[in-house]
């Protein structure tokens, strides 16, 4: 063949490669186009500890989740301690702690999250001052975007009269000298003065005016006195000038010199107040006590105050004998505490605003055994439900887990027959989560086991996983790993019906992804319709015919490459596999053993919820078909399941329950949400044994005479519902 010929056709195949490069370029992930925020308080107390609330909507013109958020201080005088929030899976600070990073699992556009800042100040009051939010739409925090909003939080002194000083004025003779000044509040005046900065001698005036005057005696003549002043309100808020001097006159001679301050340091009383805690700790409570004590102070007790959660958040207590005594009895009675383990410290604040906090005790409350709930599993943002009480995922991936709990756990831990993962608790929250990772195929039981602060030990079984081998990529000759594949993922737009590359990221996962050695691949997709294509030196390109999922799933296809074809001129070689591909079906099919409900064909066993009208017992639910819906306030899909009951359109009794959460909450969410249906509370979790809940949400058909029809986990649909309905 012609060299001419040659060199046209490499040409020729060089311009395809540029052509297949350009219609597939790489897609750039968007970052997030605009966030706002709200703060409040807008002003913490100084030298104290509490909680910031930081509200963040996601604006995002198009669909992006916010999953990292960045909030950094404004200085050093405000030092964070804590960060909870929505969806939130961890947080980091710096070493100095002034920023903190949040990573959550998906804020969506439009959606409205608070995360709350512990805090602590410095001792100095400062004016109002702006904190910083960030946020991104990957985990790594690329191409952040700036919120805006009024995020400014000042410093100040509660019960602290700032005293200034002014128009200083000093007329002396050889022997006498007056010195006169303002001050901005009623004070009293008081002059030290001496030959050096150590003074000595002392003239005071007790009387409360804002026009001062206090007159020196029996001075030396042409002598440097050093002179102080300082003015006392009624509360002990004090106004101190630093260090002045004046010369007197020569004998016989009277002069007068005059010196101007506009600004003076305010010293406030400086001895603290004491405070103790008389109630006894040792032994754990049924029932929340009172918590009584003494405070004192030589200037007044002005307020007491106590906190259940360590210092973080402060109540006045509800009884103090007098305010204003140097020596005050009180008591308080916490509300609302249900099982656990609470951090009590009690707090005195004197007149002057200066302030003392206990030691910190641990009140245990123990009314109920520890119980680990109902149990949300994912894969990064991904949320996953069992089938038949079987969890199917493909192994070496990570698995989130959020557990509700009551009974004051305070250890939790999942463990299997070879495995054991630790919990860890949502500080704020009654919530316990983790991440569960199988690296060998198989079936595991999943058990439970948590611990209160009493030393009460519970286990019980939840669900089951299967974890099967990753999806391969080998050779359709002889079954042989295929190394350094390429495996892509393309998703179609809904709206505009065409397709893209999957943005992985925003699922904690890689696309595309390249094999390694052992040809094996990870990979789970959200509903979607997708095609996967798959590429390798010296194999035609594989594609897959157009496929949707409808719920999250595991993709574990094993595909097989064909060798490609190569156009070898001398020692030029030329894959020629860009001229075509093989195109496959994937399957789908998992093969996942399922197991019925040992509750079917049983009757409803007996137990009472609870609504603001008093106890509904189980019995009350016979005579018609009832669904029981259990889900709980906090899980991310309740709402999108609470819109599916809303329409079923039937007299059967259609119940909604929200385990572990307590009355009030569940009648807020009902409310707020605006929702026709009837919920019931169930807030000590005893429908987790009685109904052997697994995952939220669980549902459990009931035909009329009260026997159960159905199990199902995780979202339902109104088809669902209705086919299950026994009348």
């Amino acid at each position: 063949m012609p060299r001419k010929v040659l060199i046209g056709l490499f040409l020729v195949l060089l311009s395809l490669i540029t052509i297949r490069s350009a219609l597939n370029p790489d897609r750039t992930q968007a970052a997030i186009s605009a966030c706002s925020v709200t703060v409040g308080p807008n002003f913490q107390n100084v030298g104290s500890s509490g909680t910031l609330s930081f509200g963040i909507t996601n604006n995002d013109d198009s669909s992006n989740s916010i999953r990292w958020i960045k909030i950094t201080a404004p200085s050093s005088n405000f030092v964070i301690t804590n960060a909870t929030g929505l969806y939130q899976s961890s947080f980091e600070l710096n070493s100095s702690a002034t920023e903190v990073t949040i990573k959550v699992t998906g804020l969506s556009p439009a959606e409205y999250g608070e995360y709350y800042l512990s805090i602590t100040t410095g001792n100095n009051v400062m004016p109002a001052q702006s904190f910083t939010v960030q946020v991104s739409d990957t985990d790594a925090g690329d191409n952040p975007v700036s919120c805006s909003g009024d995020t400014t939080v000042s410093i100040t002194s509660p019960g602290q009269e700032i005293i200034n000083i002014s128009n200083l004025l000093v007329s002396f003779t050889s022997t006498s000298a007056v010195i006169a000044w303002n001050t901005t509040a009623s004070a009293t005046s008081q002059v030290e003065y001496g030959t050096t900065n150590q003074y000595g001698s002392l003239k005071t005036d007790s009387s409360l005016v804002t026009t001062h005057a206090v007159s020196l005696t029996g001075l030396s003549s042409s002598t440097v006195y050093h002179f102080r002043v300082t003015s006392v309100n009624a509360n002990n808020d004090t106004a101190q000038l630093t260090d002045n001097t004046f010369t007197t006159a020569a004998t016989g001679t009277t002069t007068t010199s005059t010196v101007t301050v506009t600004t003076a340091t305010t010293v406030s009383d400086t001895t603290l107040p004491g405070i103790s805690v008389s109630t006894i700790f040792s032994e754990p409570y049924e029932a929340t006590p009172v918590i009584s004590g003494v405070a004192t102070d030589n200037s007044g007790v002005s307020q007491v105050e106590y906190s259940i959660d360590g210092g973080k958040n402060w109540i006045p207590v509800d009884k103090l004998s007098e305010i204003g005594a140097k020596s005050a009895s009180f008591e308080f009675t916490p509300v609302g505490l249900s099982d656990g383990n609470f951090k009590i410290r009690a707090r005195a604040t004197d007149s002057s605003g200066n302030k003392t906090v206990s030691k910190e005790y641990t009140l245990i409350i123990d009314r109920l055994p520890p119980l680990i709930g109902g149990a949300l599993y994912s894969i990064g943002p991904q949320i996953i439900y069992p089938k038949g009480g079987v969890l199917v995922v493909p192994g070496g991936i990570d698995i989130n887990t959020v557990f509700s709990s009551s009974g004051g756990v305070t250890r939790a831990e999942i463990s299997t027959d070879s495995q054991t993962f630790s919990l860890a608790s949502n500080s704020g929250s009654s919530l316990w989560s983790g991440k569960l990772n199988f690296d060998k195929v198989g079936e595991y039981k999943l058990d439970i086991k948590s611990e209160d602060g009493a030393g009460n030990v519970s286990e019980r079984d939840i669900d089951r996983v299967l974890v099967l081998e990753p999806g391969s990529i080998v050779s359709d000759k002889d079954l042989s790993a295929v190394n350094k594949a390429k495996v892509s993922v393309f998703v179609r737009d809904v709206s505009l019906l065409t397709f893209s590359s999957w943005d992985a990221d925003t699922w904690s996962q890689i696309n595309p992804q390249e094999v390694g050695e052992d040809g094996k691949y990870h990979l789970v997709l959200p509903p979607g319709t997708y095609y996967v294509q798959v590429e390798a030196d010296g194999f035609k390109t594989l594609k897959t015919n157009i496929f949707e999922v409808t719920q999250t799933t595991p993709i574990v296809a094993t595909f097989k490459l064909s060798k490609g074809v190569t156009l070898n001129l001398g020692p030029l070689h030329i894959p020629l596999s860009i001229f075509g591909h093989t195109t496959v079906d994937i399957d789908l099919n998992l093969d996942a053993p399922q197991a019925k409900s040992e509750l079917i064909g049983k009757d409803l066993p007996f137990f009472e919820l609870f609504s603001d009208a008093g106890a509904v017992d189980s019995m009350l639910f016979r005579g018609k078909p009832t669904l029981i819906s259990v889900t709980a306030t906090w899980h991310p899909q309740a709402s999108a399941q609470m819109k599916g009951l809303e329409e079923i359109d039937t007299n059967a009794n259609v119940l909604v329950v929200t385990t572990q959460d307590s009355i009030s909450k569940t009648r807020v969410y009902s409310k707020k949400g605006q929702y026709d249906l009837k919920f019931l509370a169930d807030p000590d979790g005893a429908l987790i044994g009685i109904l052997g809940v697994g995952s939220l949400p669980a549902h459990y058909f009931v035909d009329r005479r009260g026997v159960v029809t159905e199990v199902l986990t995780g979202l339902i649909t109104k088809e669902q519902i209705l086919k299950n309905l026994s009348y």
